[in-house]
This record gives C-alpha cells, structure tokens and sequence, in this order.
C-alpha cells in the first residue's frame, strides 16, 4: 500500500473517530434534557409501556406501591415532561389500557409543579385487595416498561368489593400544606429590647473590627454589623417560610438552612425542613429534621404529624399511626392530623375508627373536601346511601374540579337516581 493510501485511510479513521466522540457527547447531553412523554400504552403481557419522544436512555422511575382503599401505583419520572397533545387523555387513556390490564381501574397523570427538578407522575389505580409487585422491567431508548407482578395477575383475584368500588382518589397524607408548614414568627419574639442590628463600636488607631469581642448572644455577619441572634435567625426564618409558601423549595431549603447557621436550636426550621424532604420523597431526611426538632420541642404536633406522614410512605402504618396519635393528642385541632388517621384506619378496615377521624378532620377544617369524600364512600359501603350522598354534596361543595370531585359526583348521581327508584 502507497503513502497516499495510507494517508486517505488515516483521514477516514479521524472522521470516523470524531464523528462517534461527537455522537457520544450528544447521547450525553441528551441523557440531562428533559425527555417529554408521547404516549402510555399496556402491552400483551399486561406491562405498562412508557414511551418517550427521543431515542435517548430516559432516568429509571421511582416506582412506588401504596396499597389500601385508595390502592395506587406511583410511577415518577425524573427529567421528564408530558406531551400532552401526543397522550391521550386520562379517560380515553383508562379505558385502552383496562383493556388490556382489566384489573386496572384508571391511568391518570401530571407533571409535579414543586418537585427538585422536571418529574412526570403517572398514578394507576387499582382494586383494594389486589395484591402487586411493580418494577420497572426494561429500560430502553426511548421506552420504559413497567411490570406489575412477576406472575400472570387474575382480575378474580380482586374482592367484589373492591371490584365495585370507583378508584377514591388519591389520599396519601398531605406532607405540605398551608395549614400544616410552620408559620412565620413575629420578630419581636427574637429580640423585644433590642433593634436588631448594632453597628460595631469605632475602633482605636491600633486595634481592628475584627479583634473586638462580640458580646453575648450576638452574631457578626459578613459587613461588620453586630446583630441580635434570635433576632436574626427569625429573619431567615420568616424569609425560607415565604419561599416555602411559594413553591421555591429548593431556595427554601437554602434559607432554613441558613436561619440554622445563625440559630441551630430554631425547631421550627427543623420541621419546615422535614416537611419539604417529605414532599420530595427524601424521607430518611426528612425524619432526620423531625427528631433534631423535637429534641428542641417535644410537644410540637405538627413535627408529629410530619413523622407519621414519612413513616406511612415508608410502609410503617403503625408507626404513622402512634405519631399521629401524639399529634392529635397534643393538638386536638391539627386536621390535617385527624384525616391523615382516618386514611390509617381505613386501610385497617376500622371504618368507625376512621369515620371519628375524618369527622374531627372537617370539624376543625371545613376545606378538608377529600375527607367528606372518603366518609361518603365508607357511608355507601355501609349501605347508608342518604348519609353518604350527603358527604359527597359537602365534598363538591369544598371542590368541584380535586381529584376526587368527578368520582364523588357520579356517586352521587347513582345514589340520588336510586333513592328516586325506590319513593
């Protein structure tokens, strides 16, 4: 072979060479964008199928089984988005997929507005007592695939209870929710005889800021003021709060942080902390936060209910239910405390335990419609059909487009179409 033809290969191999360096990047990169969903979709072998509109690896979902009367399957995809004019709708969208996997009562999703970063939920509801492994099967380019259980599922194997029963919808605790985050502190608590902020005294010809003693419960900040520490911990406070309430969880977490830095016995920073790390699945942290609060305060209800909120998501019913007990019997008023016990009692088949909850719940919060919702369908199951439309009334009262609003509705059709049959 001549050097000229040497040459025309080793020019080729370079080509070639970068243009798979280039692709490689590129495959990279596309791994950190966001992939939208294009479609969702059930196949033979009764797997749910995930499909994304690029050919790029997608993140492995978080896939998460919450048995229960609300029995549900929450699949979030991390750095996914959802392309709403390619999917089909939840209804449409139910109905090919129950087709396909009958025991599955509904197919609904949505795209979490305060996760850490782009997520898309899809949440299948299932029968009560039907029993189910999820697991993502197979991870592709541009796929992923979803298996419910390593052996063929029955639809017989479900209860005809649960069979009757619409999908309630979803009741898992709230984690954080305006009447549940702490609230911000009057800064007059921190510091009542003082301003708040002390310029430094002059100092001599010999002596520098920095060498002069910061006296007792003080802090110096960054430009050389002396500044009250209770005082300016509840600054911080107050500002994380303020980011929480808006959604900005990350900044959030940030400042309470922060406020810690300056004041690290501040409970309530703790368990505002705990109540984010809750909503974004963090739960080991978010106990973590829970205990460094009640070591400062051990008779705060809300850090209680908090506690019970991660343990439910971990599987420890019991454990859920002896913190919300505390909660409940600290502050009797904390509904989000007495719903949260009513979904345990639920699950546990205590329906009159759970009745008593809910009924505490909307008592001391009327905006709590979910909990009308989910007496209404205890009521019904009990045969109680005039008390249960009557929940299902107060429950589109409260909402007429949550969740739950479209099933309560066409129960409570049902059940005033029957009463109608029956005078």
């Amino acid at each position: 072979m001549n050097r000229s033809a040497k040459k025309s290969i080793l020019k080729r191999l370079s080509l070639a060479s970068l243009v798979t360096i280039i692709s490689g990047q590129y495959a990279v990169a596309a791994d950190n964008a966001v992939l939208p969903i294009k479609k969702i979709s059930a196949s033979q072998a009764q797997e749910l199928m995930v499909e994304f509109a690029s050919n790029s690896f997608p993140t492995a979902p978080q896939v998460l089984d919450l048995p229960g009367p609300n029995h549900r399957v929450v699949i979030d995809f991390a750095d996914a988005s959802l392309d709403k004019g390619s999917v089909a709708g939840a209804e449409e969208l139910s109905k090919q997929i129950s087709k396909l996997i009958p025991y599955v009562k509904a197919v609904r999703y949505q795209e979490l507005e305060n996760a850490p970063k782009p997520t898309a939920r899809v949440v299948v509801e299932l029968p009560e007592d039907l029993k189910v492994k999820p697991r993502v099967l197979k991870l592709e380019e541009g796929r992923v695939l979803i298996s419910f259980s390593d052996q063929p599922i029955s639809f017989t194997q479900a209860s005809p209870a649960a069979q009757e029963a619409a999908a309630p919808a979803e009741s898992s605790p709230a984690v954080d929710t305006a009447n549940q985050l702490r609230p911000s502190i009057p800064e007059t608590d921190g510091a009542t005889a003082d301003s708040g902020k002390t310029e430094l005294a002059p100092s001599t010809a010999d002596a520098s800021d920095d060498k002069q003693p910061v006296p007792a419960g003080k802090i110096k900040l960054e430009d050389g003021t002396v500044v009250n520490v209770k005082l300016e911990s509840v600054r911080r406070y107050n500002s994380a709060v303020q980011l929480h309430l808006s959604g900005k969880l990350s900044d959030a977490i940030a400042a309470y942080k922060e406020a810690l830095e300056v004041n690290a016995s501040l409970a309530e920073a703790h368990s505002n902390l705990g109540l984010i790390y809750n909503q974004q699945h963090n739960y080991a942290q978010a106990l973590a936060e829970f205990r460094k609060a009640l070591a400062i305060n051990p008779k705060d209800a809300i850090t209680y209910n908090g506690i019970g909120a991660a343990l439910r998501a971990e599987h420890d019913l019991q454990g859920a239910i002896k913190n919300w007990q505390t909660a409940v019997s600290l502050d009797q008023k904390l509904a989000t405390a007495h719903y949260n016990l009513g979904t345990a009692y639920e699950i546990e088949k205590d329906y009159e335990k759970a009745l008593s909850s809910y009924r505490l719940a909307v008592k001391n919060d009327y905006r709590l419609g979910e909990a009308y919702y989910r007496m209404g369908l205890i009521l019904e199951r009990k045969h109680k059909a005039e008390e249960a439309a009557e929940q299902f009334k107060e429950a589109l009262k409260v909402s007429s487009d949550s969740e739950y609003s479209e099933d309560a509705r066409q129960r409570l059709v049902f059940l005033q179409g029957k009463k109608g049959k029956t005078q």
